[in-house]
């Protein structure tokens, strides 16, 4: 028994040798394949790995860039803006400096020909007042050449009479003195 048991010790390996063999020389014959195939697909997984990560740093790039772009954009309109902000401001200070100043100019224009004004009323009322003399002395004149003539009509009258009495004296002395001839 010990001799068919020591056969077992032999034979069970080496069946298990003959039964492992197929195996191994399966696994062998496509183990320098398989291991190619694994670094080839280690490799093209590395590849990709890289190709996705530079695909990435592209991207990030393309968008820094576009953001600064975008920001350069925002920027130079800001600025455009601020611009035109600063220039409208500018244009309405220099509006209404303009306008103070032609206000004040105008104002100085409306004092003085309110001065003139005042000047021209007084030069008015002096010419009224003159007028309305003139027309008084007119009217007293008028009232005095009526006056006048009617006493030059009496004083006619009167030296009418006085030569009429004068006459009539003498005529009175004549015929005195020739009744008393």
């Amino acid at each position: 028994m010990k001799k068919k048991n020591a056969r077992f010790y032999f034979l069970i390996p080496i069946v298990a040798l003959a039964a492992f063999i197929p195996f191994e020389w399966h696994f062998s014959a496509n183990y320098e394949q398989i291991q190619e195939q694994r670094a080839a697909q280690t490799r093209q997984d590395k590849i990709a790995k890289i190709a996705e990560q530079d695909r990435q740093r592209q991207k990030a790039i393309e968008e820094a860039v576009a953001t600064q772009a975008k920001r350069a954009k925002e920027k130079k309109e800001r600025e455009a803006r601020l611009q035109k902000e600063k220039d409208d401001r500018e244009a309405a200070m220099q509006a209404r400096n303009k306008a103070i100043n032609e206000t004040s100019r105008l104002k100085d224009q409306l004092d003085h020909i309110q001065k003139d004004v005042a000047t021209v009323k007084e030069d008015i009322a002096k010419i009224q007042a003159d007028e309305r003399k003139q027309r008084q002395e007119s009217v007293f004149a008028q009232k005095y050449v009526l006056q006048a003539e009617a006493n030059v009509k009496k004083l006619s009258q009167v030296l009418d009479q006085i030569a009429a009495a004068d006459a009539a004296a003498e005529a009175a002395s004549a015929a005195a003195a020739a009744k008393k001839s």
